[in-house]
């Protein structure tokens, strides 16, 4: 409605007939939610079953970590650049800086990022082949991570991969279950 207010200026609420087809529509639809994962099968996931060793293994495991920690919607996760993660030697931290407005604040934050995921993501780091959008695709031809990552790739191929490594029914997660999980 505030959309069609906004762009139209249509007021949805005035109309009856258009109450009553939406009513009519949503009466059958039952919405997905993502299946939430318990902490200790996150960190099972990021410390035993993702392997650093193979890249496609390793971009889940960081995509997995910053929807997490972060409580990152998917989208948000594509924002950051490889700039805006920095590692602080004297503290001993890996702090993820989001300086962008996400829907729900009016400016960035930052989180941490556990000290047993500091050599994956220097390891993911060290295969980026220039500055620019950290999350990217493994390219084997130039074996590093060339492309930037397509939006896509989170709720297609990580989720059917986590839903393989942690032995979950098919389907049942999609691109926000790092936000949901990370919730609880």
């Amino acid at each position: 409605n505030n959309m069609f207010q906004r762009d139209f200026e249509v007021h949805l609420n005035k109309n009856a007939q258009i109450r009553h087809f939406m009513k009519a529509v949503s009466k059958e639809y039952i919405p997905k939610k993502s299946e939430i994962i318990i902490a200790a099968n996150i960190k099972k996931l990021l410390t035993k079953k993702l392997s650093d060793n193979e890249p496609e293994e390793l971009a889940c495991k960081v995509y997995t970590a910053l929807v997490y920690f972060g409580l990152l919607q998917n989208s948000e996760a594509f924002k950051i650049q490889d700039t805006d993660i920095t590692h602080n030697k004297q503290t001993k931290k890996l702090n993820i800086n989001f300086p962008y407005a996400p829907k729900h604040h009016e400016k960035g934050f930052s989180f941490y990022i556990p000290k047993y995921l500091h050599k994956s993501f220097e390891r993911y780091k060290k295969q980026l082949v220039d500055h620019g959008r950290f999350l990217r695709n493994w390219s084997p031809k130039f074996k590093s991570h060339v492309q930037n990552m397509g939006t896509n790739r989170p709720s297609s191929k990580f989720c059917r991969m986590i839903e393989e490594k942690l032995g979950l029914a098919e389907k049942n997660l999609s691109a926000h279950f790092g936000r949901r999980s990370g919730a609880i």
